[in-house]
């Protein structure tokens, strides 16, 4: 009985140089990269989450507090994309910290509710500062200044080339 032929295997192109299958030494792994950097991320979230929590607050609330702080009279919208949360996550911050006295809100032009730090939420926010300045300060341990400006300046390079990315998405 004669088999059936099947159409011959296509080879898959060849890993991109830094992938994970890129056995070049000396190559880098940006997938790798890329989940260090998340880790990082994660890692500093926690630690900052930690601080905060002595406070009575979230990285998400810090977040809201200090986005108005850089934004007097910010609207709900430019708060939510500052402080990367989602609009109904943004609510319930907002709603704690006014419960709290944190934070209050003002009828602007047209329908646009504004949002203010009380001099609470300005107290408050300060020692957030502290407690986060703290959290990453251990993060950056064992670095010198040198190299903390030159990571500062990498990541941002990092952030300035995903922003081209997703721009047209904004």
């Amino acid at each position: 009985m004669a088999q059936a032929s099947t159409p011959a295997a296509v080879d898959p192109a060849p890993p991109a140089a830094g992938g994970p299958e890129d056995s070049t030494p000396g190559a880098l792994d940006v997938n790798a990269l890329g989940l260090l950097l998340k880790t990082a991320q994660h890692l500093s979230h926690q630690a900052i989450d930690l601080r905060l929590d002595r406070l009575g607050l979230s990285l998400g609330h810090w977040a809201v507090l200090r986005e108005v702080a850089r934004n007097p009279g910010a609207s709900g919208n430019e708060l939510a994309v500052a402080s990367f949360q989602t609009r109904q996550s943004l609510s319930e911050a907002v709603a704690k910290l006014r419960d709290r006295g944190l934070l209050e809100r003002r009828t602007g032009p047209g329908r646009r509710l504004q949002h203010y730090l009380t001099d609470a939420g300005q107290a408050l926010l300060d020692r957030c500062n502290a407690e986060a300045r703290t959290a990453t300060e251990a993060g950056l341990a064992g670095m010198d200044p040198p190299e903390r400006v030159h990571l500062q300046a990498l990541l941002g390079r990092i952030v300035d080339n995903f922003t081209a990315v997703i721009r047209p998405r904004w």
